[in-house]
This record gives structure tokens, C-alpha cells and sequence, in this order.
């Protein structure tokens, strides 16, 4: 794994594409959807299941959901580790060819900038290029 860092202040601006909408989230039946969502794509044994998210929401993290003309294309996870650091984690867009094109880049931007003011960081699989991309594209730096 590979540590990310961006200071609030160094986030790339972008605009949203119109076709998106990002949410924060609690519902048991949205939560759900996205985990299957996410099991219908990847095989994964440390896949959250619905109470490890409802533990999450209860501890205080925050679900966002992406939507792209109303259907559910991804989500990702913030947790506030102190008053000066955030952590973005789990960060899932389904495998689209629309969604690529905007999901990830556009559903972190909007978390960062409407729900963090400080120091956000993230930890990255070595393989994951995109990933990777994704984070960099926004201003985040290797630590």
C-alpha cells in the first residue's frame, strides 16, 4: 500500500459533470445495494458487509454515493481521523465505460471540497493505476 496526502488548499478545482450526483448515505437498502454492487464486479474477502457499515456510520464515517442519471455507478468512505486529517477509503466506481470517464474523479472532489477542510489522506494498492490516476488528478502526493 502507498500513502496519499493533499492539503485541502491544493485540491485541482474541477467541475462536476452535470450527469452526477453525490450523496451521503445511511439507508440499509442503498448501503447494500452498493456492496453487492461491488460484489457483482469483484471478488474481494475483505469486502465491508452491512453491519460492518452500519458500525462505520455509527463510529462516525460518512458514506457518499455516486449516481449517474439516477442509477447507482459508485461510493467511497470518509472518516475523520482528528481536527486536522481526514481518510478517504473504499472508493468503488463500477466498471463502465461512462463512469470512468467522470465517476471517481468527480464523486472525490465533491467530498473533499464540501465535507473535509484540512489534510486528507488515503492508502493505494501498488497495481492500481487507475486508482492511483484518480487521486493524483486531484492533487494528491505520494508520502
Amino acid at each position: 500500500m502507498i500513502e496519499y496526502k493533499l492539503k485541502y488548499e491544493d485540491l485541482i478545482q474541477r467541475n462536476i459533470h452535470p450527469d452526477f450526483k453525490i450523496v451521503e448515505t445511511s439507508d440499509d437498502t442503498i448501503i447494500q445495494y452498493c456492496i453487492d454492487l461491488f460484489n457483482s464486479e469483484i471478488n474481494w474477502d475483505g469486502m465491508f458487509n452491512l453491519q460492518a457499515a452500519e458500525d462505520r456510520i455509527e463510529r462516525g464515517d460518512k458514506m457518499f454515493v455516486s449516481y449517474y442519471k439516477g442509477e447507482i455507478v459508485g461510493y467511497c468512505w470518509l472518516k475523520c481521523i482528528d481536527s486536522t486529517t481526514y481518510y478517504i477509503y473504499n472508493v468503488f466506481i463500477k466498471t463502465t465505460n461512462y463512469s470512468r470517464m467522470y465517476g471517481a474523479t468527480d464523486m472525490l472532489f465533491y467530498v473533499i471540497q464540501n465535507y473535509t477542510n484540512t489534510n486528507i489522506l488515503t492508502n493505494i494498492d501498488d497495481w492500481n493505476i487507475r486508482s492511483i490516476n484518480v487521486f493524483t488528478k486531484l492533487g494528491f502526493e505520494q508520502l
